[in-house]
């Protein structure tokens, strides 16, 4: 009898037995995996340990040590001193070296004694004036020279006083201090009240400016129209002259390209037909020579324009410049009257100041000196007989202690 078993359940059965042995297949597994794990971490312990402890064995014996102690460091003295020189100067020798022992009085370095040589020159040349003057102080021994200089400046100084007092002035001192008042009073009169005759003058100096300035203005004008009408008649010279040129120049263009005449370029044949009208070489050359004349004719015409705008441009700043002179004559000759009839304030003040000290001249000549100038000349009295006096006298025992020290 067959007994019929469901597929389900089948394939279970048939699952378990493959399903047990997976099971133990992956706890083989991972026992292995343990075992593997366990072996490592003690070969990397014993390893760890051995690597790390090293054990060794020595005999015990006596000996001596040594130990031995290294370093670094600079050497420096125990005290150092600076040596410099009394006096600035050029050193001309070091005498020692580094490191060199040296011993007391010894010379280290010498500088140059040029600067102190000559002051001990200048100090010994001052010493010997001194004493110089000290004996001359002591002895007196004052030179006849020196006295008679004294005596000519007191006597100057004598004469200056008396003249200071009593005013002795020269007659001709007196004659040009009177000359200079005369010529100032003189102007300021001609200020204050002008005569006729110089107001005519001044008024026909006027008149001549005026007709000078006309005259100026007419012949200036007319030498710039003649400049402009020189410059007009270049430049219509020189109009023809391009015209003259351009024709000769298209002719012989012609000429050259063609061969032909320009002006009547065919002509008829024996036969009655039209034919280039051909130039021989005689004919060409006129056509040539036509065109280098024109040329030549040309650059004439452009200087000739040239000097007639430089002549026109010169005759313009003629005209203004003469104008403006004979303007300024004009207006300084005006002023010359103006002066005259109505004299400036300034003016009048000037002339009476010139008047004025033209006669404190000549009143100081003829008078003599003020107090404070007489004062002045009494002081230079004075003092030029004291340095008389001081070369004629003994000398004291002040200007001997002076002259001592």
């Amino acid at each position: 009898m067959r007994v019929s078993t469901p597929l389900p359940q089948a394939r279970e059965r048939l699952r378990a037995p493959w399903r047990s042995l997976r099971q133990r297949r992956w706890l083989w597994v991972a026992l292995g995996l343990a075992l593997l794990a366990a072996a490592g971490a003690w070969w990397y312990t014993t390893r760890r340990s051995t690597a790390s402890t090293t054990t060794s064995f020595a005999r015990v014996t006596q000996g001596t040590m040594t130990i031995g102690v290294s370093g670094s460091g600079a050497v420096a003295a125990a005290r150092t001193v600076e040596l410099p020189f009394q006096q600035a100067g050029t050193i001309t020798s070091v005498d020692v070296a580094v490191g060199q022992q040296v011993s007391a009085g010894q010379a280290l370095a010498t500088i140059d004694a040029g600067d102190l040589q000559l002051a001990l020159e200048q100090a010994q040349a001052n010493l010997k004036a001194a004493q110089a003057k000290l004996a001359q102080t002591k002895d007196g021994t004052t030179t006849p020279a020196d006295i008679a200089n004294a005596k000519a400046a007191l006597a100057s100084a004598e004469a200056q006083l008396q003249q200071t007092k009593t005013g002795s002035a020269t007659a001709a001192d007196i004659s040009s201090a009177k000359a200079a008042l005369a010529s100032a009073q003189a102007k300021l009169d001609a200020l204050k009240n002008p005569d006729a005759a110089t107001l005519q003058a001044a008024q026909s100096k006027v008149d001549q400016a005026q007709t000078s300035l006309q005259s100026t203005r007419d012949s200036a004008s007319q030498a710039k129209t003649n400049a402009q009408i020189q410059l007009q008649n270049a430049v219509n010279s020189l109009t023809q002259a391009q015209s003259k040129y351009s024709t000769a120049l298209q002719n012989w263009q012609y000429v050259q390209s063609t061969g032909n005449d320009p002006v009547q370029p065919t002509k008829t044949n024996s036969q009655g037909k039209a034919v280039p009208n051909k130039l021989n070489d005689a004919q060409a050359r006129q056509y040539s020579d036509t065109f280098v004349q024109a040329q030549s004719a040309l650059d004439s015409a452009q200087n000739s324009v040239q000097q007639a705008q430089v002549a026109y441009d010169a005759a313009r700043q003629k005209e203004v410049s003469d104008i403006a002179q004979a303007e300024a004559a004009l207006n300084d000759a005006q002023a010359t009257v103006a002066a005259l009839k109505n004299p400036t304030r300034s003016d009048l003040t000037q002339a009476q100041a010139a008047v004025t000290q033209a006669q404190a001249s000549l009143t100081k000549l003829t008078q003599g000196g003020t107090a404070a100038d007489i004062a002045q000349s009494q002081a230079g009295v004075t003092q030029a007989q004291s340095n008389l006096d001081k070369l004629t006298a003994p000398a004291t025992d002040a200007d001997v202690t002076a002259a001592e020290a």
